[in-house]
């Protein structure tokens, strides 16, 4: 009973992945990535899951989050970019999610650009997941390219941004193309004031 029990539980994780790497997925990825796939605790899932031609930041691309302050204070809205860049490559695409210590949502993502970027908005301290739009692929762009959003910071210790992009060859398909992953660490000013509010409150103050 246990060993059905169990191999019932990995088709039931197995099965959503094996769908979304199916080709008939191929365009729904182009309209933005499944949540979870930021390369984040705790499954550490990314996009060479179906884009498996090569290794996890094997290619010869730069993937960074742009306007991060040396550490931030808790309340203040950080203009932010993703910037990707991959010689060859001509369209494009990244999933991005901030963390605390917990490997829970930190602070409020917000999109400025809803032509090119969307946000998996959860609920409470579920992750939230900043992606690209079919029309953020920049399709035939050679890059770099970037996407623009906002972040207001919490009242935690430290957070942790994790990213990811894919520069992909424009063929509509899986293959050919490079995945790149990055986490930034960034730590609360000390020097700031303590902002007597919860992460909960900032969240339902923001969302949309």
């Amino acid at each position: 009973m246990l060993r059905h029990a169990f191999r019932r539980c990995i088709l039931v994780i197995a099965m959503p992945i094996a769908l979304a790497c199916s080709g008939g997925s191929v365009f729904g990825y182009s309209s933005g990535p499944p949540d979870g796939f930021a390369n984040d605790p705790p499954t550490f899932m990314n996009c060479t899951t179906c884009h498996r031609d090569y290794e996890l930041n094997q290619g010869a691309g730069e993937l960074a989050v742009e306007g991060l302050p040396p550490a931030f204070a808790p309340g203040t809205v950080y203009p932010l970019e993703v910037v990707l860049e991959d010689p060859g490559q001509q369209r494009w695409g990244f999933e991005l999610t901030v963390l605390d210590a917990a490997d829970e949502a930190a602070g409020t993502l917000a999109v400025v650009d809803p032509v090119n970027t969307a946000l998996s908005d959860n609920p409470d301290s579920e992750a939230d997941y900043l992606k690209h739009t079919l029309e953020g692929t920049y399709e035939g762009d050679p890059g770099p390219v970037s996407w623009a959003f906002e972040w207001t910071a919490p009242d935690v210790p430290g957070v942790t941004f994790y990213l990811t992009g894919n520069g992909a060859d424009g063929d509509f398909t899986s293959n050919g193309d490079y995945i790149y992953a990055v986490a930034v660490e960034l730590m609360r000013d000390e020097g700031t004031a303590v902002q007597e509010t919860s992460w909960g409150r900032i969240k339902r103050l923001y969302r949309k």
